[in-house]
């Protein structure tokens, strides 16, 4: 699979989730997301209604993650997300990731 892969894109009366995979053009893996609303102020606080996080997974951890997301060698990661963690299962990426300590950067920003 080329492209990316949208996990998460809801909108609801505490505001807005995004959650998406791509490729890097050096065919890292990143994960991207956005929440906007009244649920991340019910989070972090008044005034902060928007939260954005990375995650960076480098192409040689790529086999890592497919094997914790039950793939086997040759999978596509993009298309094993995809079947593995959209919608209700989208948080599951992040935990796969952290509860099988891939090797990964994170990055977070708060904002208004």
């Amino acid at each position: 699979m080329t492209g990316s892969v949208v996990l998460r894109d809801s909108e609801d009366a505490n505001g807005t989730r995004y959650l998406a995979a791509r490729m890097s053009g050096g065919r890292d893996l990143i994960i991207e997301g956005q929440d906007l609303g009244k649920g991340v102020s019910g989070v972090f606080g008044e005034g902060i209604s928007e939260y954005e996080w990375n995650y960076f997974i480098k192409k040689e951890d790529i086999p890592l993650l497919i094997k914790a997301l039950g793939g086997k060698e040759g999978d596509d990661i993009l298309e094993l997300i995809a079947d593995r963690c959209t919608g209700e299962g989208a948080q599951n990426l992040e935990e796969v990731i952290r509860d099988n300590n891939i090797p990964h950067e994170f990055c977070s920003r708060m904002g208004d």
